[in-house]
């Protein structure tokens, strides 16, 4: 299950969004590391688990979109998970 998930429009945005979520320290607030999922295919992805300052972690999905602009973002996260 996923429970946020972060579409890009541009790589700048993605490299952005990549760096802000990461915890400054080991055990601190953010993102510990990101995962590379679907390298190779249509639907590059990264995967984390943000932990907030109470505990509490969520599943985090952030990607880029392949086509800016587009009213739809052509990607298919149903398949996506976080484990």
């Amino acid at each position: 299950m996923v429970d946020v998930l972060i579409i890009t429009a541009l790589p700048m945005e993605f490299e952005a969004a990549r760096s802000a979520g990461l915890a400054p320290i080991a055990g601190g607030v953010g993102v510990a590391r990101w995962e590379e999922r679907g390298v190779g295919t249509r639907e590059p992805h990264l995967v984390g688990e943000y932990v907030g300052p109470d505990g509490n972690s969520l599943s985090v999905v952030l990607a880029l979109s392949p086509r800016m602009g587009a009213g739809q973002s052509r990607l298919s996260p149903s398949g996506w998970s976080s484990g």
